[in-house]
């Protein structure tokens, strides 16, 4: 397996500018916006799983309740 190499400065700031949610710069080289463009792919596939977590199968071993309202 190969070592990761270290970010360069605008690589750096790509993945900074991405976490933050501020907008890819066009200024930016390749690798920069190769960096970003994966963070920022990898935030709205991780948001889209948090949305969809109270729909997803729930482990066999817990009970749960549901209790409708106005009944108790």
């Amino acid at each position: 397996m190969r070592k990761p190499r270290p970010l360069t400065h605008d690589e750096q700031v790509a993945a900074e500018a991405a976490f933050r949610g501020h907008p890819l710069n066009p200024a930016w080289s390749a690798a920069a916006r190769n960096v970003y463009e994966g963070i920022s792919a990898a935030i709205v596939k991780r948001l889209a799983q948090d949305d969809m977590a109270p729909f997803a199968p729930q482990d066999q071993e817990r009970e749960h309740e549901v209790v409708l309202v106005g009944e108790e």
